[in-house]
């Protein structure tokens, strides 16, 4: 895994996005976290699954990361098929993730991390 283009202790805030495989983070998106180990002022992660909840998955994320995240949120299959329940999860996310915090002196920025195929959607 290559070393992230940018520094995440520059920014504000960093999302990591990652799919489930077989219960667990991806291997990609363990690396990131352990090679960004506390260094994100704020930390929250969004995963896609088959059926795997997502709250189950994001404590190991968390230790990995040497830090608790501010908000995360699955989206399973049959939410990804179902524009409405997806829209509704999203926007709870952004809401919890567009809570600001006092603490972090640099400016919002969003940081992708190695798994997120941010030309698939656009977020706004």
């Amino acid at each position: 895994i290559a070393a992230p283009q940018r520094n995440p202790a520059d920014y504000e805030l960093t999302i990591v996005g990652t799919p489930v495989w077989d219960w667990n983070m991806t291997p990609a998106a363990r690396a990131f976290l352990q090679r960004t180990k506390g260094t994100p002022c704020e930390l929250a992660f969004f995963l896609t699954s088959g059926n795997t909840d997502a709250g189950r998955i994001v404590p190991g994320m968390e230790v990995v990361a040497g830090r608790e995240a501010i908000a995360f949120t699955g989206f399973n299959s049959d939410e990804l098929k179902n524009p409405a329940a997806y829209e509704k999860k999203l926007a709870a996310f952004i809401a919890a993730v567009g809570t600001r915090r006092p603490g972090c002196a640099n400016p919002p920025h969003l940081l992708f991390g190695p798994n997120v195929n941010h030309k698939q959607r656009s977020f706004v």
